[in-house]
């Protein structure tokens, strides 16, 4: 076990890795884009690091492909779980990343996830509801005692994850977002991630997020923000068209906007809460 100096310098994490021979890298998406944005990770791939484990929010389909192609002879795993989960719950391995694209993988063994609808009772496969976890990893509850008054803990004793998700017939989950952040447009619910994950799938999209906006009409009216990879031109065009190929007219982002950059939690994920203040505090 090597205790890294941090990322501050992502080249000198690469160059520990090389030098300290360790054989497994766990982090969070934000390490290793440092890792591969700020570093030779590609170049010079740690000659003895046999698997990676992404945590704290699962990369972009475009940044996992990016990870796999700088260490193509590396196992990259999934896990996704909470804090208050100890902190796992599902995971999936490098044999099923390709088979299962989007997919957080699999229960842990003793642990039980559900999906439950708007009545508190478990769906059917491939329904949307709130992810809720089971089993010996569950914390009991906080020291403040306020577990069931937040709504983390139910009656049950399952955890209450605030993520919505699906399982499929293998009991795969895939995550489509948090339930504070689903757009209600046109009476539609939209969840973003489906839409960021169609939008991945565009050549020349290097990131993107999206998020419900004010709208006297609909609501709130879908918004697209991406940024494009280096030499590519992203036109609305071609992202309506896109997107038209693949979801529901309704879903379909109202407006689409090229950025430079997006804000980011401190794990590298992108905030879509502080994305949405930022476009509202603009209009204002």
């Amino acid at each position: 076990m090597v205790f890294s100096s941090g990322f501050t310098f992502p080249a000198k994490v690469h160059a520990e890795l090389c030098d300290s021979g360790v054989t497994g890298l766990s982090g969070v998406p934000y390490h290793f884009k440092q890792l591969m944005g700020r570093s030779k990770l590609a170049e010079r791939p740690p000659q003895n690091l046999q698997y990676v484990l992404v945590t704290g929010g699962a990369l972009s389909p475009s940044g996992l492909e990016q990870l796999q192609q700088a260490l193509p002879n590396v196992g990259i795993h999934l896990a996704y779980g909470q804090t208050e989960a100890a902190p796992r719950i599902t995971w999936i391995g490098p044999k099923e990343l390709p088979v299962k694209r989007g997919s957080v993988g699999r229960a842990l063994p003793g642990v039980t996830v559900e999906i439950l609808g708007s009545d508190e009772l478990p769906v059917g496969p491939n329904q949307v509801g709130e992810v809720a976890a089971g089993g010996p990893n569950i914390m009991k509850g906080y020291v403040s005692g306020d577990e069931r008054t937040l709504g983390k803990i139910d009656a049950q004793g399952r955890l209450r994850t605030g993520d919505l998700g699906r399982l499929d017939d293998d009991g795969h989950l895939f995550l489509v977002g948090r339930s504070s952040e689903m757009i209600k447009s046109a009476g539609e619910r939209i969840f973003p991630q489906e839409i960021e994950d169609v939008l991945h799938r565009l050549d020349g999209v290097a990131e993107v997020a999206v998020i419900g906006l004010p709208d006297e009409l609909l609501g709130e009216k879908v918004v697209a923000y991406l940024i494009a990879k280096a030499g590519h031109t992203l036109e609305r065009p071609t992202l309506k068209a896109h997107c038209l190929a693949a979801m529901p007219f309704v879903r379909v982002p109202k407006e689409f906007r090229v950025v430079e950059s997006l804000p980011q939690t401190a794990s590298g994920k992108v905030s879509r809460a502080k994305l949405r203040q930022q476009a509202v505090a603009d209009k204002a």
